[in-house]
Formats: structure tokens, sequence, C-alpha cells
């Protein structure tokens, strides 16, 4: 009798569990969608410290846009999330990318100077974990980070740690430092999400200790409104998607088999996202998209920027 007693009780657990993880994961999905639609965004930056004894604190950063998110879930259960700037009704930019998955243990993890190491983590470190894979305008990695969401008095945070490239409001300005650690956190509701940051500014070279640079915070809010706003960049992604979904796919093809990449960000004096933008232009001025055409000259430029 005993035996069946414990035997039901494992069992109920197991169910209970079980049912905890299925709600749980829903949940999350739900999070990862109201990261998605039309925002008023404020970015707002101030470095808080520095480390040498001559360093001067630079000017604080702030820009307002108007953004729309694409919501683009997967066969696989991951989700793919494309921003897209609305400066005006004749100016579109495509911006950064963000694709999330569930316990994925494969992480694009940055060193340093445009180079990625693939890193393969145990299943047990990632389990009940989201990955956040951010992907910069021309759609090569930038930084991977993961963690759990967690949810109380009604409110939803997710919080990783990982470092990254010189963000794109720097990499032309700065020279003094090679990494950004970013401590990212998201706080996320129905009307929108908060994007916080805890930066650490770092000079990383071979053979030596890091030196810390400056540390800085970020505060970055999406403010949610009528869709109807991003009208002028959602007609803008339908048109020109077929373009960069194939600069997705080379990546794709590139990335698996190379376990250390390495980027030339900028070549013969052009950076890799403008060769792309222009490519973009170019194509869609044509009667009819060639999807293989497409595809070999997007091989042939992004390869022409692939460190040997």
């Amino acid at each position: 009798m005993k035996k069946i007693y414990l035997l039901t009780l494992a069992l109920f657990s197991i169910a209970v569990n079980a049912n905890a993880h299925e709600s749980n994961y829903e949940k999350d999905k739900n999070a990862i969608k109201n990261l998605c639609g039309c925002f008023e965004v404020d970015f707002k930056y101030k470095e808080t410290f520095g480390y040498p004894k001559d360093y001067k604190l630079k000017d604080k950063y702030r820009e307002e846009a108007l953004e729309w998110v694409s919501y683009e879930p997967q066969k696989d259960g991951s989700v793919k999330l494309q921003h897209i700037l609305i400066i005006d009704q004749d100016m579109i930019v495509k911006h950064w990318r963000e694709d999330w998955s569930y316990e994925n243990n494969s992480i694009y993890k940055y060193n340093k100077d445009y180079e990625w190491s693939n890193v393969l983590l145990p299943q047990n470190k990632v389990k009940g974990t989201w990955t956040q894979k951010v992907f910069e305008v021309d759609d090569r990695p930038q930084y991977d980070g993961y963690a759990t969401f967690a949810y109380y008095d009604g409110k939803t945070l997710w919080e990783s740690n990982t470092d990254a490239p010189l963000p794109r409001r720097e990499y032309s300005k700065r020279s003094d430092y090679n990494v950004l650690n970013r401590l990212n956190r998201l706080h996320i509701s129905d009307s929108g999400f908060i994007h916080e940051q805890d930066n650490k500014k770092i000079a990383r070279h071979d053979g030596v200790q890091d030196t810390l640079i400056a540390e800085e915070v970020g505060h970055n809010t999406y403010a949610k409104v009528d869709e109807s706003r991003c009208k002028a960049g959602i007609d803008w992604w339908e048109k020109n998607k077929v373009f960069w979904y194939d600069v997705r796919s080379v990546w794709d093809e590139i990335i698996p088999v190379t376990p250390e990449l390495k980027v030339n960000r900028v070549l013969d004096g052009k950076a890799l996202h403008e060769k792309l933008f222009a490519l973009n232009i170019e194509l869609m001025k044509e009667k009819k998209y060639n999807a293989e055409k497409a595809k070999v000259a997007i091989r042939t430029i992004i390869n022409e920027h692939l460190k040997k």
C-alpha cells in the first residue's frame, strides 16, 4: 500500500511540474510577443564612471524614434523579431534583429575586434531559458544572451549578461575600448517594455588582463502606440523582406560551419551594411526579384568581409 501511495505521489509531482513548465513556456512566448508592434522609443545613455585617472566622462546620448518590430514565429518554436526605424514616410531604415529560442545551448560568444567563437553549453545550464540572439543591421551576429523569464507582482523580467562589439552610436567615434560588457534587463508589459542596461566599456588585448575604461547606464523606453502609425515601415518590410530573408539564409549557411567567425566591418572604405543596403535598393528596382542572383551577390559581399 505504501509503495502505491509513493508511486501516486511521484506521478502527481511529475504532472504538476510538467503543467507548470508548460504554463511558463506559454507565458514566456506571450512576453516575447509583447516586444513586437509599433513603438515610440526613447533611447538614453549616460556614462557614470571613468577608470583611467585622466578620463573625462563622455556627453550623455539621447535619441527618439518611431519603430516597428515584426513578429515572425518559426516552425521550430523560435521567434524572429525585425526592428524597422521610421524616420518619416519616405525614409525607412532596416534596424537590428533579434531571434528568441528556447533551451538553446549553442551560443556565439564575442571575444573582441569583431571575432566570435561558437560555444556549446551543457543542456542543464540552459534548462528553462530563452536565448536572445541579437544581429546587426547587416544581419551578422552581434551578441547572444540567455536567461529565464521571471514573473512577480504582475511584472515580467528577463536579464542577461554578455560581451558585445561597440554599439553603432560609438563604433565610429571610439578606439579606447573594444568590448562592451552588457547587463541587459527587459521589463515587459502589455503596453510596451523598458530596456535597461548596466554596461562596462573594456579594452581587451591578447595576453594581458582586461582594462576597464568606463561604466554607463542605458534606459530605453518602448511605448506601444497604434500600429497605423507604423504603416510606412510595415509596408517597406513587406516589400523588402524577401531580400533580407536571403541575407539571413546566407548567414545561416556560413555560421554553422564557422566555429570562429571573424569579420572586417569596413573594407576599402565601405562598411558591410552599406554594401548590402545598396544591393537591396538595386535589386528591388528590377522588374522581378531573382533570389538565386541575389544570394550570389550577397554571398560575394559577405565573403569579402570575412577574415580568412
